[in-house]
């Protein structure tokens, strides 16, 4: 009998890009595998256009072709959060479905992903959690491949998938890579002739985690609303001894910053959020003496940035890294709220 995977993905006002998404889910060969869908409070028809489809799927269009041909309909559960903490599975067959779980709220990455761990934990006793994005096509192959290759390898807790660009899918959009000693990232952008290499980040774009993995060290860090939460992720495996790898089979082709250009108007105001991300975190893993310098490096760095790459004026420049250095020493997480405080004061 396979491993049963509980597939995770959020939607917020995305119903195209997860429609795509849902139809090439029903294209893989592995088929012991359930789709906890949770929709992020959307404000547009997204619900209700993605409930049309499942009851009544037609083909997608787009850049690939699918293998299988869908069936007369897709069975799905809806329910709130509320709901879905009372659910009870009738039986093991009832597991091959969508469980669209709504938000009662825009809840960001980290906690909506956490609320799909645990009712596939406890609802579904899923022996893997696969996170994707929802603005993804899944290679037919991809769950078998990555799950064959888990049960293979045991001394790697999380796994993930090589993710190419979906607009050019030759060329690799994230292959794994390093963390720098001073927390910046280096990506790998070579396909490694082997099937599987261990990796010290990890994208949560298309990342598998083992039950126990999830039972040893934790959820998703839910102090990020917004991205970083993968990079925490890796940091904290290493922190435990344990290690990532990402599986060169199991291929994933992804439409890069559909989300983030949907949640930031402006380039600098991603740029906030993200420094605003790198600063909490690496407050978690650096010594307090190394991070009180490393911060003022960085911040040096953020202006720079903002000033030749971003094109902000020096005054513009400067009043963003004053508040970057403000709200850097007393985060304690990066919320919506915080963001919009933010926004108001570069006003």
């Amino acid at each position: 009998m396979k491993p049963h995977c509980s597939v995770i993905a959020i939607n917020w006002n995305g119903a195209s890009d997860t429609i795509e998404f849902i139809a090439s889910l029903w294209g893989q060969e592995y088929e012991a595998f359930s789709l906890i869908l949770l929709d992020n409070h959307s404000t547009d028809q997204s619900v209700y256009e993605i409930k049309q489809w499942l009851s009544h799927p037609a083909p997608v269009s787009g850049k690939f072709e699918f293998k299988k041909n869908l069936p007369g309909k897709i069975p799905f559960t809806e329910m709130t959060w509320s709901q879905a903490q009372q659910f009870s599975l009738n039986s093991e067959e009832d597991k091959k479905r969508v469980f669209l779980i709504r938000n009662e709220e825009n809840l960001g990455f980290a906690k909506a992903v956490n609320r799909g761990i645990r009712f596939a934990q406890e609802k579904l006793t899923s022996s893997y959690f696969f996170l994707l994005n929802n603005d993804i096509f899944i290679d037919a192959q991809a769950i078998g491949k990555i799950i064959e290759t888990a049960e293979q390898h045991p001394e790697y807790a999380v796994l993930q998938s090589m993710i190419f660009y979906y607009d050019a899918p030759q060329t690799i959009w994230n292959a794994g890579g390093r963390v720098l000693p001073w927390g910046q990232t280096r990506y790998y952008r070579k396909i490694p002739n082997k099937k599987i290499y261990q990796t010290y980040s990890i994208s949560g774009c298309a990342l598998l985690l083992r039950k126990e993995t999830v039972e040893s060290i934790g959820l998703l860090d839910e102090r990020f609303f917004h991205g970083e939460e993968d990079l925490e992720y890796a940091l904290r495996l290493n922190k435990h001894g344990k290690q990532a790898a990402v599986v060169v089979d199991s291929r994933i082709f992804h439409k890069v910053s559909i989300g983030a250009n949907k949640q930031w108007q402006k380039k600098s105001e991603r740029l906030i959020n993200a420094a605003l991300n790198r600063f909490l975190n690496m407050k978690k893993y650096f010594p307090h003496w190394f991070w009180t310098i490393w911060r003022l490096v960085t911040l040096f760095y953020y202006f720079l940035l903002l000033l030749f790459m971003y094109k902000e004026s020096v005054k513009d420049s400067l009043k963003i890294v004053r508040i970057l250095y403000e709200y850097s020493g007393r985060i304690s997480e990066v919320s919506p709220r915080l963001l919009k405080e933010i926004q108001e004061k570069l006003r």
